[in-house]
């Protein structure tokens, strides 16, 4: 049939009731896990570890963490808590910057003695302890690093069942300062 030729009556294809063919299946067919994979996976998440940064210098992005601190150890995740949205909101009012704030985050590491070393080695130490060369240039020059490694926590803590104020409750128990 050529392309710009009307159809007939019985051409006529019922928009509602005509199959939808687009072409192959485009899901994807998930195949269980094989228990050496699960015994495999739950091993490497043995070996991490996690630390906790109870500050993190203002506009400072995830992105930048994992850059200042992938010099140390290979890091698996990240997450950096964003600040109250009533505050930023605030700050913008006020002639003060539009960037995102964060306050608080962790970070896994693949290694946990990796992580153990790098929250004792950085706490209290400037941003850019071992890098630049201590040149005033850098941005994050006169920030601090905030870090506490933490015993037994594994990043599952963070995005089970906890809620925010639970974390907080087992942040304060481990005797940490925020």
């Amino acid at each position: 049939m050529p392309v710009n030729s009307p159809r007939t009556e019985s051409e006529q294809v019922d928009p509602i009731s005509a199959p939808l063919n687009v072409g192959p299946s485009t899901q994807k067919t998930l195949k269980p896990i094989t228990e050496k994979k699960l015994a495999k996976f739950q091993e490497e998440q043995k070996k991490t570890g996690v630390v906790y940064l109870s500050r993190i210098p203002p506009f400072m992005k995830p992105q930048k963490v994992r850059y200042l601190l992938q010099a140390y150890g290979e890091i698996g995740r990240i997450y950096l808590a964003p600040e109250d949205q009533r505050i930023r909101q605030r700050r913008k009012k006020f002639g003060g910057n539009g960037k995102k704030n964060y306050t608080e985050g962790w970070v896994e590491f693949l290694d946990k003695n990796v992580a153990k070393v790098v929250a004792n080695t950085l706490n209290a130490k400037p941003i850019d302890y071992l890098a630049k060369g201590g040149k005033k240039r850098f941005y994050y020059h006169d920030d601090l690093w905030n870090i506490k490694y933490l015993p037994g926590f594994k990043w599952d803590h963070l995005t089970g069942q906890l809620g925010r104020f639970q974390i907080l409750i087992l942040v304060s128990f481990m005797g940490i300062d925020t």
